[in-house]
């Protein structure tokens, strides 16, 4: 549905699922679809300095879909100016900074994961050690491991952090500054 909404001239997707996304773009014509790997390979291809150019701020910069809790996803198309805006603002309030790393747990397809946890440490300068997705056992050798100052999870995942039976000691974990929680409510308790 959302290839047949937006149709798009190509389509990065993960390797794993890129066969199953060339058959679900097989009916739209001229859809590329690559896999990142191969991806990858070709971006490597290219010259490093490439001639700027002009952004307009409010044309679009991305196109990300509802969840479709009313029925239907729906695509939404977001301005540069949007986007660099909110980075901005929660930049503000979590003051990261060129010595900052961010652990990347969460997804990326969705506007809090584009935004807040590319976007933003972009914009600061900082660093991102990006994970495939979280595993709440590789989680603390992950903290050792990328040294991160700070990472973003919704309260389900802080939860199940918690109550981990491997718990690292204050010292194994003292890089981390902070941590962020959205999407859910944050009970007082947790």
């Amino acid at each position: 549905e959302q290839l047949a909404d937006c149709r798009p001239v190509a389509v990065i997707a993960d390797d794993e699922i890129a066969p199953k996304v060339r058959v679900a773009a097989a009916g739209a014509s001229g859809v590329r679809v690559w896999p990142v790997n191969e991806w990858s390979a070709e971006c490597r291809k290219m010259p490093e300095k490439r001639p700027l150019r002009e952004v307009d701020s409010d044309g679009p910069m991305l196109l990300f879909y509802t969840s479709g809790t009313s029925g239907q996803s729906k695509g939404v198309q977001l301005s540069h100016r949007q986007v660099i805006v909110n980075a901005r603002q929660v930049l503000e309030r979590s003051r990261a900074g060129p010595a900052d790393r961010l652990l990347v747990v969460m997804p990326v397809f969705h506007v809090n994961g584009f935004g807040n946890q590319i976007v933003l440490p972009l914009l600061a300068g900082a660093s991102i050690a990006l994970r495939p997705r979280f595993v709440r056992d590789e989680f603390w050798s992950d903290v050792a491991r990328y040294q991160p100052s700070y990472f973003t999870a919704v309260p389900t995942l802080m939860s199940r952090l918690l109550d981990a039976p491997d718990l690292p000691a204050a010292g194994q974990r003292s890089s981390l500054r902070f941590m962020r929680t959205g999407a859910a409510p944050l009970t007082s308790e947790l």
